[in-house]
């Protein structure tokens, strides 16, 4: 496993560190209002898409076969395809600009089908590909970002970057994917049909967990002003660098390599990786929040100094999260799709409830983020124990 994650951590980490260094420039071509209509853009685009395959992306690197696997990839984005279709004409009569209803649309399909991708050559191993495509799509949507801002285009320009990247990214993987199976309809529908547990259970989950991170935005944009969005995006996207670089690379490996350890002994390699994090990323993370209010405004610029202070609340919601999202696939190894539609519920009703108290009870949009934070922190947490609870259960004793 560590080969494979060292393969990846290297593609990923040159992505992130890219878009961190050229992070201060853009902070500084983009105002607070236009980082948050990208927020808004992101949230809606998260969320839509990665639901539009109906997370059969998952069942891709369970399929007991290569042909069912390719199947699988045909059915997901065909349906994401679908999905993004349909939301082209929702986005037009919700949205006024036609612009972002086209750029949010295409990024919900190309969304559904590169998550499908990236399980698909996760199952073949290809993580060299995979890294490869981290540092194709930051490029672009780096370089897209900073050529649209040059030429004046910085309305929806980071939305149209980003667009562009997933667009790309979606046009590698599919090049260096290996699929030679034809589309069949019929065989599509027959995987679909015995794979029908992945939706029916991991939807509902899915689409919890992903509303509790990014649903928020929209509230905090019918709340508050867009520009404190754009000043929260920040913070996030500061944050995002461990959350992609270690959660969600590290998961990816580890969903293929918990598949093939024996039940006895994941416990242990929960206990082995959970202290790993621990111990050389969580730290680094606590000192960003710490030194945020400070660092910010110096790094980004005078008129990011909420981002800043947004940060030391964000830090401990950020290390706990790293923690879940890396040891989360494990619930999936171990067949426990209730208890973790249970997690995703405990999660959503954390933020989507600490929204509402923190509206009415302090009524600031600094006093609403500490209260998600909070209760955001303790929902992973609890997922965490019921993750150990799950392996102790299969323990020797």
């Amino acid at each position: 496993m560590r080969q494979h994650l060292l393969k990846l951590i290297t593609g990923t980490s040159m992505a992130q560190a890219l878009s961190f260094l050229l992070m201060p420039l853009i902070t500084r071509l983009y105002s607070p209002f236009e980082m948050g209509d990208y927020a808004l853009y992101v949230s809606i685009t998260s969320i839509v898409g990665l639901l539009s395959n109906l997370r059969l992306d998952l069942a891709v690197v369970v399929a007991e076969s290569e042909r069912d696997a390719a199947y699988l990839v045909q059915a997901a984005g065909s349906l994401a395809i679908g999905v993004g279709l349909a939301s082209l004409a929702w986005l037009s009569v919700d949205f006024s600009s036609l612009r972002f209803a086209a750029f949010a649309a295409i990024s919900i399909a190309a969304i559904g089908i590169n998550q499908t991708l990236v399980n698909w050559l996760s199952r073949k191993q290809s993580f060299s590909q995979l890294a490869t495509r981290s540092v194709l799509e930051k490029i672009t949507v780096l370089a897209c970002g900073l050529g649209l801002a040059y030429i004046g285009f910085t309305e929806f320009g980071l939305v149209a970057a980003q667009t562009i990247g997933l667009v790309i990214s979606l046009i590698y993987m599919a090049w260096s994917s290996g699929l030679t199976e034809k589309f069949n309809f019929s065989e599509s529908l027959r995987v679909l049909s015995h794979f029908r547990a992945f939706p029916l259970q991991t939807v509902i989950s899915s689409g919890l967990m992903v509303m509790a991170l990014f649903l928020p935005s929209l509230l905090i944009a019918q709340n508050f002003d867009k520009s404190q969005l754009g000043q929260l995006n920040l913070t996030m996207r500061v944050f995002e660098i461990p959350i992609v670089l270690l959660g969600y690379t590290f998961s990816t490996v580890y969903y293929q390599h918990a598949q093939k350890t024996l039940a006895a002994d994941r416990l242990s390699l929960f206990w082995r990786t959970t202290k790993q994090l621990s111990l050389f990323f969580i730290p680094p993370i606590m000192l960003v929040g710490v030194f945020g209010p400070y660092v910010f405004p110096i790094v980004f610029g005078d008129k990011w100094q909420l981002a800043g202070s947004l940060a030391l609340w964000l830090a401990p919601y950020t290390a706990m999260r790293l923690l879940y999202v890396s040891q989360s696939p494990l619930l999936y190894v171990e067949r426990k799709l209730k208890t973790d539609m249970f997690l995703s519920a405990l999660l959503f009703a954390s933020q989507i409830g600490g929204f509402y108290l923190g509206l009415e009870w302090i009524g600031t949009v600094t006093g609403t983020i500490q209260v998600m934070a909070l209760l955001g922190s303790l929902a992973f947490a609890a997922g965490l124990f019921q993750i150990h609870k799950s392996l102790l259960s299969k323990s020797p004793t």
